[in-house]
């Protein structure tokens, strides 16, 4: 059973000048390395220069669209995210949960604004694969204060007189992962200056655009639901997983740290 899910983290920041978004429209097929410029203050790039298109976007179904407000979405360009680290067992690359390094191609969207405020994201995100917001390399998807989780049908369906309703936090997995694929928005906070990659881990992450800065009226914090993980599996630098009982430099929730 899929679940749409919208996703805010909420952060005490007032709202700036009026939101505009940028809406994915049903048969667009974005150039990797397209930048959007068409909203103010914040600039989006469909991954960088040289990489595979990305799919032709679809239209969302009339549920989605009714309670999301975007259109249609590009399921990714087809690779998945990885770096620059290719060898034997990495013929690709590493993935930026075994390396804590930033994908240098397959599919990830960057943000760089010019204002502080917050920046709402549509995307779909498979089940089970770990979700990344990074802040100039720094994932801050495990470290945003507070969540706000909602549900809206099932299947992509509307059910008649089924609004907005908050769902149990255990729907969303510690160390960033789901348990059900999401469909829906996550709503950030962005400092001037800062670069943003949004990406998915082992997987391609569906996007429908963004609106910003992010209509934030009305919502209130709850409970923390991404956290690190103490327990999400260790890496060397050579992307093999480790033991606690490993001594040097580690990745662990996509965060490089030294073990001792």
């Amino acid at each position: 059973m899929k679940k749409i899910f919208t996703l805010i983290a909420v952060a005490m920041m007032a709202v700036g000048a009026s939101a505009q978004s940028y809406m994915v429209q049903k048969d667009d097929a974005p150039t990797a390395g397209t930048k959007i410029t068409s909203v103010p203050n914040i600039t989006m790039t469909y991954s960088v220069a040289g990489q595979a298109a990305f799919k032709t976007a679809k239209s969302l179904g009339d549920a989605l669209k009714e309670v999301s407000g975007y259109l249609a979405k590009t399921d990714g360009n087809g690779v998945n995210p990885t770096d620059n680290n290719v060898s034997e067992n990495y013929a690709n690359g590493m993935g930026f949960d075994k390396s804590g390094e930033l994908p240098t191609k397959g599919t990830f969207y960057v943000f760089e604004p010019t204002v502080d405020d917050m920046l709402e994201v549509f995307m779909i995100c498979n089940a089970d694969k770990t979700f990344v917001i990074a802040e100039d390399g720094v994932n801050i998807a495990t470290r945003l204060d507070a969540l706000n989780v909602k549900a809206y049908g099932e299947d992509g369906v509307a059910i008649e007189g089924l609004t907005f309703e908050t769902v149990t936090l255990n729907n969303v997995v510690v160390g960033g992962k789901f348990n059900n694929k999401v469909y829906g928005t996550v709503t950030f906070p962005v400092k001037a200056g800062k670069t943003y990659y949004v990406f998915v881990c082992g997987s391609k992450l569906g996007f429908g655009g963004f609106t910003f800065p992010a209509p934030t009226s009305g919502i209130s914090p709850v409970v923390a639901a991404f956290l690190d993980n103490a327990n999400a599996p260790i890496y060397n630098l050579a992307g093999q997983q480790v033991t606690k009982a490993y001594k040097g430099v580690v990745i662990q929730n996509g965060v490089k740290r030294i073990q001792k």
